[in-house]
């Protein structure tokens, strides 16, 4: 997300800056930074295109785990709030970046026009970032695309990339679904690579992690629900998120994350009293998927009481997960399931 910004409209290619070798992190997994599509406006940059003016926009997009990412220029006319694709050679293309242990995304691009570039993205939240441009020692914030702004550029892209509105990915049926599949908000299930070309109106809103060989299974909502809550609102959240046909949402049960875990490669078998399972497998698909993974070093809850006013909770510890005890009123994070 954080590099959007930084392709001020061109071919990006990422060297490492001289810093010592211990502070790269390589092992980072690009999905605890780098998810989503980020835009960036630049405000002080706008251009004359014949009698009308224009802001230039940037965004970054399908962040992969080899370090590489896809970028596009967006033009706004002012007072309007229509994108169109970036004229000339310098709509689109790929950048590269290297991700720091100090949570900095360091970067070198290069465009026609211009000389090398350095600069860094700091991000501020998991939705707000900004973009400090090395040349001019100028900052631009971005922002986190909502699915409807997100949904409209991804239009762009496939007319960019000489598709029409038809021309896209069309989906299978749920109960033909298999682990890593993306459950789009239509009910039908794509390839995690048909992100970016799901159809119109249609959004990823899970991913497939286990099925069951009759039809039915699990998925995991790519995001959390805003916030930490206690118990009784995160069961309340995710059974009234919108509703995906063929499928229901719920707060997993402690059954269902053992379920979730084991689809998708954690060794073990399912068990009324969990004490620690492999998450990894998890994550990767995750990430994959273009989903946010769950936050390390912290708790989930599950549906599933132990006695009295206490859950089931899940510590992410790294590339594991421990199932502990909590108080129904404590604050824990909150990430539904589709049940098919």
């Amino acid at each position: 997300m954080l590099t959007a910004i930084l392709i001020c409209g061109v071919m990006t290619i990422l060297i490492s800056c001289s810093v010592s070798d211990n502070s790269v992190d390589n092992n980072m997994p690009t999905n605890k930074k780098l998810t989503g599509m980020y835009t960036v406006v630049l405000d002080n940059e706008n251009g004359n295109i014949g009698s009308n003016t224009y802001n230039r926009v940037l965004v970054a997009y399908d962040f992969k785990d080899d370090y590489t990412g896809q970028w596009l220029e967006l033009f706004y006319k002012d007072g309007t709030d229509e994108p169109f694709i970036g004229h000339g050679g310098n709509a689109g293309g790929e950048f590269k970046y290297t991700v720091y242990a100090d949570g900095k995304v360091s970067f070198i691009f290069e465009r026609p026009d211009i000389a090398l570039q350095r600069g860094t993205v700091t991000l501020l939240s998991d939705r707000h970032l900004v973009f400090h441009y090395n040349k001019n020692g100028e900052d631009y914030s971005g922002l986190l695309l909502d699915e409807k702004s997100a949904n409209e550029i991804r239009t762009l892209m496939r007319q960019f990339n000489g598709g029409s509105d038809e021309q896209v990915t069309t989906g299978h049926a749920l109960t033909s679904a298999t682990v890593g599949e993306i459950v789009g908000s239509d009910g039908k299930v794509y390839a995690g690579t048909d992100y970016n070309t799901l159809p119109n109106s249609v959004t990823a809103v899970a991913m497939v992690c286990y099925v069951d060989g009759n039809g039915h299974g699990l998925a995991i909502a790519l995001d959390d629900e805003s916030g930490t809550m206690d118990w009784g609102d995160a069961n309340d959240a995710c059974s009234s998120k919108n509703p995906v046909t063929g499928g229901k949402w719920r707060l997993p049960s402690i059954k269902d994350w053992q379920y979730m875990f084991i689809g998708c490669g954690a060794s073990g078998s399912y068990s009324d009293n969990p004490q620690v399972m492999s998450y990894s497998e998890l994550a990767s698909k995750l990430s994959t998927a273009h989903g946010k993974v769950l936050v390390d070093d912290d708790f989930y809850w599950s549906s599933t009481k132990m006695d009295a006013d206490f859950y089931w909770g899940l510590y992410i510890d790294g590339d594991d997960v421990e199932f502990r005890k909590q108080d129904d009123g404590n604050g824990l994070h909150v990430r539904a399931c589709l049940a098919f």
